[in-house]
């Protein structure tokens, strides 16, 4: 079964990915790839406002959506617990969701 790609006019976001390549041996800490900029992607926002009699916390959350048609650049490894940076808020991918049709169709990364 054919499915088109997603519109090319839905893909209106660039962001930042830095690769999570581990925990660094040394100090314990976490490691990064260098910065990739990926262009023509979709992120929907959502946030969670809790509230107690000390404060109110607001946790963002997002979905982005990567096409294998449209978005660029292609042969990208999603790794969980990289960063994607999006209008200068660092968020970071929780869960990848590969969407096949006949063939990988789209990428789905729950971000927090």
């Amino acid at each position: 079964m054919f499915i088109k790609p997603m519109p090319k006019q839905l893909l209106i976001h660039s962001v930042k990915y830095e690769k999570y390549l581990g925990e660094d041996d040394w100090s314990g800490g976490e490691n990064y790839g260098d910065p990739v900029t990926i262009d023509l992607v979709r992120v929907q926002w959502s946030t969670d406002l809790n509230r107690n009699n000390n404060a109110t916390d607001v946790f963002y959350q997002a979905m982005m959506f990567y096409d294998m048609t449209h978005s660029k650049p292609k042969n990208i490894e999603w790794v969980e617990n990289s960063k994607i940076t999006i209008d200068g808020q660092t968020m970071y991918i929780k869960e990848v969701h590969p969407i096949y049709t006949t063939k990988l169709h789209h990428y789905e990364l729950m971000l927090t």
